[in-house]
Parts: C-alpha cells; structure tokens; sequence
C-alpha cells in the first residue's frame, strides 16, 4: 500500500511538474524540481516538461530545465505524421513547428542536434523548410547559425523549402551553406598556415 501511494504521488507531482512547464510557471517548475519532480519524466501524451515548454514558447522554463539537466535532445511519442509537431519530436521540432524563434534560439545555443531525425527521419532544419512551417523564415535562420548543422541537413532543407514552393528559403539555406564553406576554408587555410610558420 505505501508503494502505491508513493507511485501514485510521484505520477502526480510528474503531471504538475509538466503542467507548471507548459503555462510557463517558473516558480512552480523550481519548487517541483526541489522537491524531486524527475525533469525528463513523460507527462500528457508522454511529451517531457522541456516539451511543453518549447511548445508554448516557455524560454525561462527551457532555460530552468536545461540547468537541472533535462534531455534537450529526448524524443517522446509514437508518430502520427511526419510534419506534426507530436511525430517523435524533440523539443527543438516543438519549437520550430510552433514558430517559437526565441525557444529555438535558445535550444540551438545549448547544442540541441538540429540534424536529430524524428520518427519519419525529419530533422527540424528540414521542419523548418516543409511547408507547415513556411510563413516563418526566421524560426529557420535561427537554425542555420546553429554551429553542428551539417551540409546532409542543409541540403535537405533546401529539398523542403523547393517542395513546399519556398525558393526564397532554400535561397537562405544556400547562402548558409556558402558561408559554412567559406568559413571552413578559411579555418583550414589559417590553420595550415600555422604549421607552416611553426616549422
């Protein structure tokens, strides 16, 4: 019996921990992780508080979860389709697909993979470009200065930004991709010239 009431209270101050993370109540998410709320425990549609909080564009809350080490990478939830937000999203997708420029400012900065596939292998890059995210093309700027984006991830945004009849943001990617190689080049030249100066 004591088992079960423990279980029952630990689900319940879980729930209210994810619920605190979703309306965006920092003094409540601070309290419930003081007193034990596991930060990367499955809520509602088994989506995490770091979830919620990028969903509804919680920055404070992201910023609280990511210091009591939640996953910013973990993905929740069975699929349903592959440009919703609830498709085995990170809490990186969330944010994209929510247009939460600030969340996914903030994720890309704390080193979230913005190359991670969800369940139908969609990277948020990719999200970014696809159609459902079309109107916001600083949601997928902020991604292109994230500094791991790799060129695989790149390319394939710009194949959803031409799929969804975007040109103007796979003109965006393209010009990301030629200041990525620039910049590439000529960390290789600086560095090739240092060992050519320290022989």
């Amino acid at each position: 019996m004591g088992q079960t009431v423990s279980a029952f209270t630990a689900a319940l101050r879980d729930a209210a921990f994810c619920q605190a993370a979703e309306v965006g109540d920092s003094t409540a998410v601070k309290l419930l992780v003081a007193a034990g709320a596991a930060v990367d425990a499955a809520g509602p549609r088994s989506f995490t508080a770091l979830h919620y909080a990028a969903l509804h564009g919680n920055s404070q809350v992201v910023q609280l979860l990511l210091g009591a080490n939640a996953s910013v990478d973990g993905a929740e939830t069975p699929p349903t389709h592959p440009y919703r937000y609830d498709a085995g999203p990170t809490a990186l997708h969330m944010a994209v697909a929510c247009h939460q420029q600030a969340v996914v400012q903030f994720l890309a900065a704390a080193r979230a993979d913005v190359n991670a596939p969800n369940a139908y292998g969609i990277s948020p890059v990719r999200f970014a470009g696809a159609e459902t995210c079309r109107r916001d093309a600083k949601v997928l700027q902020a991604l292109l200065a994230a500094p791991q984006l790799t060129p695989e991830t790149m390319a394939d945004a710009v194949r959803a930004a031409l799929e969804a009849g975007r040109a103007d943001l796979a003109v965006l990617v393209l010009k990301a991709m030629v200041d990525s190689e620039r910049q590439a080049g000529s960390r290789s030249s600086a560095s090739a010239g240092t060992s050519v100066s320290g022989s």
